[in-house]
């Protein structure tokens, strides 16, 4: 295997980067690397040109992350848009981001973003303005780092990286972030602020071949921040697609293995995202996990068959966060037989789904013989919910809808972040169909043990449905949960937090504050329905702290072929200190009745004092 290399920062002001003894020799070797200007090599991107051969590896170099970016740039002011009904922060930027790619630290990680002078700003939400970037959850204390225009390449830059004389036979590596001849620990950061570079990396044209792509990218140091993007390839990993200002040309991600993708964004009028799979079907499982999505409008995720003949394609997609005008759209390419292919979504935890439109779409369930949503961000785990559509809505997670009016958390209790006796930070409220927040400002108190009013909400919500709003973590120990309210109208409804307690061997846990006496709070969990062909037991158990002041019930419900709802009858736990348990039997002849095909199960409890409690859910189901 021969070792080829690349340093794209010979034509950056920098003028090569570390072991670069010149860019004109260009022989590939780690002091004479190739370019990406045109005039190599590199730039004509043919397999000869590259001097590759079955087997080699293209070598990219890089450098430590922070080396590329420049000192912190405050932002100008920090305002709230009350527009669309929504709390929104709004971060105003110095004439110093105008069209600039930006670092910015959110709560959980960090993104490299495009700041155009047409908007002036960051939104925390897509509900602030179209074509606005958005920054949920930003980390204030941060700010922004510019990129280093040291390390820019410069407009007459091309990109065409192994893009031609490539054959079914072939098996090429490229790979990214090399720090010196044989450390891999940097990253690679290709960005440009010339609105007409689009980056070329891989070869069209092995879509319909069973073989797969002869390219394989291996770089999850690897960061294209350009106009937009083309990537194909077999396996694909990179750590960041990030595009800009070209309307009519979306970053396009094709894949005939599996894909893996840290941050695949547009800002401004992108709008568009889309990423192909391409299966021959068989045994083998195309899996494509993206972290975050982001299109400001649109993003697409398009399933393809090589093989026209067969209907048996596998394919799994994980999600963790998207961030549009409208939900992601699961789309089968036209072509592709029906009838038998496999589906897997799994949401990964702490998934949240933000926009103002459709959630998850699925374009053609005919296309699917079997189909499934799994994940740790679903039934009984934290999570943020996940709905889709299919005809007609199906309940796939703990919210089936979000509140229609959230923007009706009272002022008083910090709808306003920019009240300092607010226990949040960074609201988004509004149209979203996720409702979140950045930030619970506990300081030292555990969420075991606040006792805080943490505001009302004006929501009317059905039975086993409550309004919630998710928190990605708390201050004191940094814990994704989220406020649920109660059930009953004649209470104010003041939440209770919903998290996973190391307390209480982190399953999930209500916690009770003193405001929550009389509250009435119920939620829904998706069981599943076993064989039923002699009787089964309904059971449920929990822990409480101790005294709690807390009546626990919960009700089995099932539902037949056609989604009529059958319940059982609303059972009453029995308390043994601080073990409160359900078991009921359940008669075939009921479910046989009932023509139940799936079941789940409406928690409820009750505040009787006002004493701060906490109740684990250890389980709910049927056996």
């Amino acid at each position: 295997m021969a070792i080829k290399w690349i340093d794209p920062y010979i034509d950056a002001p920098i003028d090569g980067i570390h072991g670069t003894t010149n860019g004109t020799t260009q022989n590939g070797t780690y002091n004479f690397p190739f370019p990406l200007s045109t005039s190599s090599s590199a730039g004509s991107a043919t397999k000869t040109g590259l001097g590759l051969s079955n087997g080699d590896e293209v070598r990219i170099k890089g450098l430590a992350v922070d080396t590329f970016w420049g000192s912190s740039v405050a932002f100008a002011s920090v305002s709230i848009n009350s527009g669309n009904a929504a709390y929104i922060e709004r971060y105003n930027v110095n004439a110093a981001h105008s069209n600039k790619w930006c670092r910015i630290k959110t709560i959980q990680t960090e993104r490299f973003l495009y700041l155009q002078a047409y908007s002036g700003y960051f939104n925390t939400s897509y509900y602030g303005g179209a074509w606005v970037t958005q920054i949920p959850y930003l980390n204030q204390t941060f700010a922004s780092q510019l990129l280093d225009t040291d390390y820019e390449l410069p407009n007459s830059t091309t990109c065409y990286l192994c893009t031609s004389g490539f054959s079914a036979g072939d098996d090429i590596t490229i790979t990214a972030g090399w720090v010196d001849e044989s450390t891999q620990g940097g990253e690679t950061i290709l960005a440009t602020a010339n609105k007409s570079f689009i980056p070329y990396m891989g070869q069209n044209g092995f879509t319909t071949d069973d073989a797969g792509h002869p390219l394989t990218i291996d770089a999850p140091e690897l960061s294209f921040l350009t106009s937009n993007g083309y990537i194909y390839g077999n396996d694909i990993t990179l750590r960041t697609l990030s595009g800009y200002e070209a309307a009519n040309y979306p970053s396009q991600v094709h894949a005939t293995g599996n894909a893996t993708i840290q941050q695949y964004t547009a800002s401004w009028s992108t709008g568009y995202l889309r990423l192909y799979n391409y299966q021959s079907g068989g045994p083998a499982q195309s899996v494509l996990d993206v972290a975050f999505i982001s299109p400001q409008f649109y993003g697409d995720i398009i399933f393809v068959t090589t093989d026209k003949s067969t209907a048996s394609a596998r394919w799994k997609f994980k999600i963790k966060e998207f961030h549009s005008g409208y939900g992601p759209t699961i789309n089968f390419a036209a072509g592709v037989p029906g009838g038998g292919h496999t589906l897997d979504l799994e949401v990964k935890a702490n998934y949240l789904l933000a926009t103002k439109g459709s959630r998850i779409t699925f374009s053609d369930l005919t296309k699917l013989g079997t189909y499934s949503i799994t994940g740790s961000g679903l039934t009984n785990e934290m999570s943020w919910y996940a709905s889709a559509y299919v005809g007609e809505e199906i309940f796939l997670g703990k919210d089936s809808a979000a509140a229609a009016n959230t923007s009706a958390i009272t002022a008083s209790t910090a709808s306003n972040p920019e009240v300092t006796t607010s226990p949040f930070l960074q609201v988004s409220f509004g149209g979203e169909r996720a409702v979140f927040l950045a930030q619970l400002l506990n300081g030292s108190t555990s969420l075991e043990t606040m006792d805080t009013s943490l505001g009302t909400i004006s929501v009317s919500r059905a039975y086993g449905s409550p309004a919630k709003v998710t928190i990605l973590a708390d201050e004191q120990g940094d814990k994704p949960c989220q406020l649920m309210f109660s059930s009953n109208s004649t209470t104010t409804a003041y939440p209770v937090v919903v998290f996973r307690s190391s307390s209480f061997s982190d399953k999930v846990t209500w916690h009770f504050t003193q405001y929550t006496n009389a509250g009435v709070y119920a939620d829904t969990f998706a069981i599943d329905l076993p064989s039923y062909g002699s009787d089964l037991t309904f059971s449920a158990a929990f822990t409480t702290s101790s005294t709690p002041g807390v009546t626990i019930k919960a009700q089995l419900y099932t539902a037949n072929a056609s989604g009529a709802i059958t319940a059982y009858g609303l059972q009453t736990a029995s308390v043994d200190g601080t073990a409160a348990t359900i078991s009921v039997t359940v008669t075939s002849s009921a479910l046989t009745s009932a023509g139940a095909k799936s079941a789940y199960v409406i928690v409820e409890m009750t505040k009787t004092s006002t004493a701060v409690a906490n109740v684990s859910i250890n389980s709910t189901g049927l056996a």
